[in-house]
Formats: C-alpha cells, sequence, structure tokens
C-alpha cells in the first residue's frame, strides 16, 4: 500500500491535525538542542506532505529564542516543506512558543483532532481535552497515558503510518 493510502486511512474523519516538531519530525527532542541546529527525520518530509494534503496541518514549535525559530523555519524551508503549494504547510500555520504551557495552550486553541508529540508531559496535560493524541517516545523513555484510550505511541511517525 502506498504512503498516501496509509496516511488517508489513519486518517480517516480526522481533519485538522497539530504536529510538535521536536521528536516527531526532527532528531532533537528539546529546545536547547535547537542552538545547533535542526535536523529533519529522514521520513518526515515525505510524511509531512501527505499530512499537508489530508488534513489542515499545524507545526508548533517549543524553541528557547529567535535562534531557535530560525533554525526549525529553516530546516522546513530547506525541505521544500513551507509554502503555498499542495502538500506544503502553509506559512501562517508554523508556529512557535516558548514553555510546554504554552504549546498546550496553542494546541488547545486550535482543537484539532489529532495532535502528535514526542513530549510525555503534554500528551499527559492533554489527554483530557483532544480526541485523539499520538506519543512519538523518545528512544529510552516510558510511553505516556498507557491505559488511555485516546492517546497511542509509537517509536515514530514512519512507523505508526506502515
Amino acid at each position: 500500500m502506498s504512503l498516501e493510502r496509509r496516511v488517508r486511512s489513519k486518517l480517516a474523519g480526522i481533519r485538522r491535525v497539530t504536529i510538535s516538531s521536536l521528536g516527531p519530525l526532527t532528531e532533537e527532542w528539546s529546545s536547547t538542542d535547537l542552538q545547533e541546529g535542526a535536523n529533519l527525520r529522514s521520513e518526515a518530509a515525505e510524511l509531512l506532505r501527505e499530512l499537508c494534503a489530508c488534513a489542515d496541518t499545524y507545526i508548533i514549535t517549543q524553541v528557547q529564542d529567535d535562534v531557535g525559530q530560525a533554525v526549525v523555519t529553516g530546516a522546513l524551508e530547506a525541505a521544500g516543506l513551507v509554502g503555498s503549494q499542495p502538500g506544503q504547510l502553509k506559512p501562517h500555520r508554523l508556529l512557535f512558543c516558548s514553555t510546554l504551557d504554552g504549546k498546550v495552550s496553542m494546541v488547545r486553541q486550535i482543537e484539532p483532532d489529532l495532535h502528535i508529540d514526542g513530549s510525555a508531559k503534554t500528551i499527559e496535560d492533554l489527554k483530557r481535552f483532544m480526541p485523539q493524541l499520538l506519543h512519538i517516545v523518545q528512544p529510552g523513555s516510558a510511553a505516556a497515558a498507557q491505559g488511555s484510550p485516546n492517546v497511542a505511541s509509537s517509536s515514530s511517525l514512519q512507523a505508526f503510518f506502515s
């Protein structure tokens, strides 16, 4: 089955998706890691294109300062993921905050059908409010909200959509 069909199948009925870039999309897992640069995961670009093509997609990144924001924006633009073409993230849907609480607040304001995050704390904070959550688990960490019917976990976006 093609990637497009797998993504569309998993997202059946989902119209709006928010993704925290740290972990799910990048090799970096914390805002402090962004001071050196942002490295997109090898599978992230293709998956993000499919997500953008079949759902209103927003990327939220927690950064420490303007450097982190510029690094993430540059990495996404260099991969051709930001723009107004089909399969690209609209520039106004690339969002930044400075705290985990800020990220939780932004997700709640957007009201997605699915939120994807690499932070167990964010998943825990959102599980009461979101219809579906996907925790991309950092290697060596435990999955968040185990036993919650609206929370799934996976080692990567690619593994989830396989």
